[in-house]
């Protein structure tokens, strides 16, 4: 796919069926709904950098990531980084009450794609890295409301209603459910989170 206005989100995930034609794309000239088990979207003017992903709605669905603009595709997998606030939590039983769990309601901003959490091994030549909560926010993309999805009994459960009960920022790593995992079946939008920055109050 080599015309600039043109792009899909990714070319080795496929997006899950109940993620598709749910997903927009907006860059500085506008924005294109997402099609299909790649994501394929066309913007009004061509390529830009860099482009948020949205659930269902740009102007008031959930914005999800902050990608760079890359031809051809973006290669997304689906992950999804947000940086705010846990402003309300929901605890109920799914699967005839086989499973409890956690619907954590974050609102935020998409985190820079040049943010790591952490060093990891391939750091280890680089300057030392310390997490900084406002620099990484995207500054430019509205606040919005995402679910957030974790086992009752999961430490990140516990985590995010200590931050909830004491106003504590979160940086929030996770991504689309998969679509063997059958959460769809009870969340319209599932984020299963997977790892977060707790920041001091």
């Amino acid at each position: 796919m080599n015309d600039e206005q043109r792009n899909q989100l990714t070319s080795n995930w496929r997006i899950p069926k109940y993620a598709r034609d749910q997903l927009w794309v907006e860059g500085d000239s506008g924005a294109g709904r997402a099609s299909g088990e790649f994501g394929e979207f066309e913007l009004p003017a061509g390529g830009t950098s860099p482009v948020t992903i949205y659930w269902r709605d740009v102007h008031k669905g959930a914005a999800l990531v902050r990608l760079p603009w890359r031809a051809d595709s973006l290669d997304w997998d689906g992950g999804v980084r947000i940086g705010g606030y846990v402003d309300a939590m929901h605890i109920t039983n799914i699967a005839d009450g086989e499973l409890t769990v956690a619907i954590i309601y974050l609102g935020g901003q998409p985190l820079r794609n040049s943010l790591r959490p952490y060093d990891t091994a391939a750091d280890r030549e680089t300057p030392e890295f310390m997490p900084s909560f406002h620099a990484a926010l995207a500054s430019d993309v509205t606040e919005t409301i995402s679910t957030w999805i974790a086992p009752f009994d999961s430490p990140l459960t516990s985590i995010a209603q200590d931050a909830m009960q004491n106003n504590m920022r979160l940086h929030c790593f996770g991504r689309l459910a998969d679509e063997s995992s059958g959460w769809d079946r009870f969340f319209a939008l599932p984020i299963i989170l997977e790892s977060m920055t707790v920041f001091g109050s």
